[in-house]
């Protein structure tokens, strides 16, 4: 079959990042299928791209990938969603080719998304192996029940299966096929994306990465994320940076300690940064990340405040806080905070610390 993968997102804030979640969708398909990406970053006009591609492409199905539900500067999703919704509205018109809905954004709110945004599929959640058998029921014509997280309509009504709880083995997945990705990630930017583990068992009160990767959490081999970096660095060689995309990378610190080890002694040299929490973040740690290339981190803080901090079951404190910024000044280590604010025009601000300067910035936008 003749796949479509679609890359809406458009987020070029603070930096363009490569679609790795369809590029690793990609690349976990079995070789006798065609795969192209439509990747609109770029676009001027990313829904004139979208028709003509699809138009010289004809594929057999269309995957699109929502990473957001909202943009970098966290001003709500009616915007977003609307840019999808017209996104969809472009497919359904320029082929009738099912479409698959999935990705981080569809992941939140997989039951809402389908009814406003009414594709003939969606997958929630990870999708490297319900993908695929979605293609092999879609080729045969029944299954569907057998897969996990998918929703679809029948008769007019949403039909969702419950959450697989068999959570994919990492380090049997393929790299990511970045053959798919745009040039222009790197030639325009330098920059790479690279994941070390998935899954987060923190209960911090809003955040979205359990219901996106669940609690359970999964980490990949030091050696095999290390392959990959290498392979990364072989095929690249306009590469300036890469960002380790893990909820929190130095937890669980045992791993994160083990990936920078194998980093250091395979000599691998490039700047790397990540997000960081105050737990488990100790002398050691910053020692072996600073020693791997790591060239800063971002550091959900939150608040200065140990009753919110509490409220909003963060599991650490001020002083935690406070003693991450001192252990990674010693290391050369710069941490960029972020904080909550009341303040409706920017609900988020960002404190960083660069040795001896600091200045305000918005928030990333890489995972």
């Amino acid at each position: 079959m003749r796949i479509a993968f679609v890359s809406g997102n458009r987020e070029r804030l603070p930096d363009a990042v490569i679609p790795l979640g369809i590029l690793w969708l990609a690349a976990s398909l079995p070789d006798r299928h065609e795969n192209t990406v439509v990747d609109l970053c770029f676009e001027d006009d990313p829904f004139s791209a979208l028709r003509d591609q699809l138009d010289d492409f004809q594929p057999d199905v269309v995957a699109l990938g929502m990473r957001n539900i909202q943009r970098a500067d966290y001003g709500g999703t009616t915007d977003t969603i609307a840019y999808y919704a017209e996104l969809v509205t472009t497919i359904l018109a320029t082929t009738s080719a099912p479409l698959v809905l999935g990705g981080s954004g569809f992941s939140v709110m997989p039951a809402e998304l389908m009814h406003e945004l009414r594709p003939d599929y969606g997958i929630a959640g990870e999708a490297e192996s319900g993908f695929p058998a979605l293609i092999d029921v879609l080729e045969n014509g029944k299954g569907f029940e057998n897969i996990g997280n998918l929703h679809r309509f029948v008769g007019g009504v949403l039909v969702s299966s419950p959450p697989t709880q068999n959570f994919l083995d990492m380090d049997r997945l393929p790299f990511p096929d970045r053959s798919l990705a745009d040039p222009r990630y790197y030639t325009e930017y330098g920059i790479e994306a690279l994941q070390t583990k998935r899954g987060c068992p923190l209960r911090c009160e809003y955040c979205t990465y359990p219901i996106i990767e669940g609690r359970v959490g999964r980490t990949r081999a030091p050696s095999v994320v290390v392959d990959e970096l290498e392979s990364i660095l072989a095929s690249q060689p306009d590469l300036k940076h890469v960002f380790i995309v893990d909820s929190v990378f130095n937890l669980p610190k045992t791993h994160a300690k083990n990936v920078c080890r194998e980093m250091i002694e395979r000599g691998v040299s490039i700047p790397w940064t990540c997000y960081a929490n105050p737990l488990g973040f100790d002398v050691e740690i910053a020692e072996l990340m600073a020693a791997a290339g790591c060239a800063g981190m971002e550091v959900g803080a939150d608040s200065g405040s140990d009753r919110m901090l509490e409220t909003l079951s963060k599991g650490f404190t001020t002083k935690q806080i406070r003693s991450l910024n001192a252990i990674a000044r010693d290391a050369g280590i710069p941490d960029c905070h972020t904080f909550l604010s009341a303040r409706r025009a920017r609900p988020w601000m960002t404190y960083c610390a660069r040795s001896s300067s600091s200045s305000i910035s918005t928030p990333s936008a890489r995972s």
